[in-house]
């Protein structure tokens, strides 16, 4: 009978892993009756889920997340102050001197002869209607050379300069400072028998035990090839159990914190199986480049606190 139990655990790791179920493996043929393996201090590890999200997925209000950062490039200096390798969006938004530093840089760079970014930034401006309205009493808008060889001009002029420096630069901030990642949501049928679900299910402490032994742990890692490093917030919504808050940054594995599941909870996790992440930008790498095919890769597991009772 222990190799008879010890296969039935292989099995459910397997189902676990492979998402679906061997319509013909039945578990109703096993003769057993009340019987646990493990106590409350045993520990079974399944993988639950991996998720790829490829960079194409990811944007914010309708704009892939490639041309974001393609535009970020644009309203940043090429040379980051300090020769830092990365801009932090949360500071840039709560600290005036650091925003000053970057746009002075951005300014400084335009008025540079030798720089691309002047042709970078007037291409942005053309391109952006909403951005060309802001110069329309400055700059002639009809056509875009026209447009294009009058603001170059009175950019390096006196007091028309300054101006459209002024609104260059509320342009940048209001950009920079609000970009942001739409979430996405994700769900799947895991294929999971009742049997499995009420193996895993069946011996649990109820929601709200104050010193819980028999949990459900979902725990695991995510790693992000993108040059921005966010805080990751993922909601699973068929119990509504959100995880706490992590940060994850370009090529470093980030633990996912361990959430626990109770009694109630597992069914709806295992049988409608969804999962909403959302991210807000910390900092962006604007050395590391982005294209289509990168990634963010979700390793989802389980471990199972306590015993496993089998009642067939």
């Amino acid at each position: 009978m222990n190799k008879c139990l010890l296969s039935l655990l292989a099995a459910a790791a397997a189902l676990f892993a492979g998402g679906c179920v061997d319509a013909e493996y039945d578990l109703d043929k096993i003769d057993a009756d009340d019987i646990a393996i493990g106590d409350d201090d045993s520990r079974f590890l399944m993988p639950l889920a991996s998720i790829r999200i490829g960079a194409e997925e990811l944007g914010a209000g309708g704009t892939g997340i490639v041309a974001i950062c393609d535009e970020i490039d644009i309203w940043l200096p090429t040379t980051l102050p300090g020769d830092a390798d990365h801009v932090d969006l949360v500071r840039f938004s709560d600290d005036a001197d650091y925003c000053d530093s970057l746009l002075d840089g951005l300014i400084a760079e335009m008025r540079d002869p030798a720089s691309a970014k002047m042709s970078a930034m007037v291409d942005l401006l053309w391109r952006t209607p909403g951005y060309r309205m802001r110069f329309v009493d400055l700059v002639p808008s009809g056509e875009e050379v026209q447009f294009k060889r009058s603001f170059e001009e009175l950019f390096r002029s006196g007091e028309a300069g300054g101006l459209l420096e002024e609104r260059l630069c509320e342009l940048a901030g209001d950009f920079l400072g609000d970009v942001a990642i739409d979430p996405v949501a994700y769900a799947a049928d895991l294929g999971l028998g009742d049997d499995v679900i009420d193996m895993l299910c069946e011996n649990l402490d109820p929601l709200g035990t104050a010193d819980p032994v028999n949990v459900l742990v979902l725990y695991g890692e995510v790693e992000s090839l993108l040059p921005v490093a966010f805080r990751l917030a993922p909601v699973f919504s068929g119990p509504d159990v959100a995880t706490a808050p992590f940060e994850v940054s370009p090529a470093v594995a980030a633990q996912l914190p361990e959430t626990l599941f109770f009694r109630e909870q597992v069914r709806p996790l295992l049988e409608s199986f969804g999962v909403r992440l959302s991210f807000d930008p910390l900092r962006y790498y604007p050395g590391e480049g982005l294209r289509e095919g990168q990634e963010i890769r979700v390793r989802l597991r389980l471990k199972k606190l306590g015993g496993l009772s089998l009642n067939f």
